[in-house]
């Protein structure tokens, strides 16, 4: 291999490019007792979440099980796990899953700690970011 194809293969790839994904997890949300107690196939399900979101599209991210069958997460440990991200607020729901003309449409989710991005896609259309409910930061965990 050449010193110039190396250079263009080392070349670092500059943020926020349309097509890069990714979840800006924060170290406080990181280390947050709401992140912290999910058991491990619930972290999966968030970071499949998470690695969707390209900084304008949170709300609209889907957690299907195709998708979740990718990174090894199938039937029950994907739904749990959806559940668990909800009840402690790291995820927000913006649609609920349902069948229309025959065809499937997933749920939509919101990460938790960052602002929720207008669409008409939800089941309550917003037109103006909504700020981060932050939700996971007031979570405790269950006696």
């Amino acid at each position: 291999m050449t010193i110039s194809r190396l250079r263009r293969k080392l070349t670092p790839i500059r943020r926020n490019q349309p097509s890069e994904r990714y979840g800006q997890i924060t170290v406080e949300v990181f280390q947050s007792p709401a992140c912290c107690a999910m058991p491990d196939y619930a972290f999966r399900v968030l970071m499949l979440a998470a690695a969707q979101y390209s900084g304008f599209n949170n709300g609209d991210l889907s957690v299907t099980s195709k998708s979740s069958r990718e990174v090894g997460l199938t039937g029950w440990k994907l739904s749990v796990g959806l559940w668990l991200l909800q009840e402690c607020g790291l995820l927000e729901m913006t649609r609920q899953g349902h069948i229309c003309r025959g065809k499937g449409v997933p749920s939509l989710y919101a990460l938790g700690w960052r602002e929720i991005d207008p669409s008409e896609k939800y089941d309550k259309p917003i037109a103006t970011r909504h700020p981060a409910p932050n939700r996971w930061a007031r979570w405790e965990p269950p006696q």
